[in-house]
């Protein structure tokens, strides 16, 4: 073999190598993200879904009873909607370091798994009692 078929079957070799690695990582980068922030992603998703809870209970509440207290408990709501501001920028910001829309679907879905118990209790709080 000469040397030029020896040097260009070493390139191809790497080639295919990082080609190969290249394909993997992408896959095992975006888990060990999604494994990274999933504590933080729960947390934000949950201030959110807390804030627009509050804020409707307010709404409702003005609309049936207004008063000074509950048009104030409406504007207080209204500010802690913040929280889900917060929540749309840190979603981007996965987007933005690599992860996909289905990963932000399933760190979703696993957040609310994980708080399970909690959503038992408010279940159980708000269930109509017949």
């Amino acid at each position: 073999m000469s040397r030029r078929t020896k040097l260009f079957g070493a390139i191809a070799a790497a080639f295919v190598v990082g080609l190969g690695v290249g394909l993997a990582a992408g896959p095992v980068k975006r888990g060990a993200l999604a494994a990274i922030f999933q504590q933080e992603y729960g947390d934000h998703l949950y201030a959110c879904d807390s804030a627009m809870r509050a804020h409707l209970h307010a709404k409702f509440t003005v609309e049936e009873a207004p008063s000074a207290a509950s048009v104030a408990s409406l504007k207080a709501a209204e500010l802690s909607l913040l929280s889900c501001q917060d929540y749309d920028l840190f979603q981007k910001r996965l987007l933005r370091y690599g992860l996909k829309e289905e990963d932000l679907s399933f760190m979703r879905l696993k957040a609310v798994e994980e708080r399970g118990q909690d959503l038992q209790a408010v279940i159980q709080e708000h269930e109509f009692r017949y």
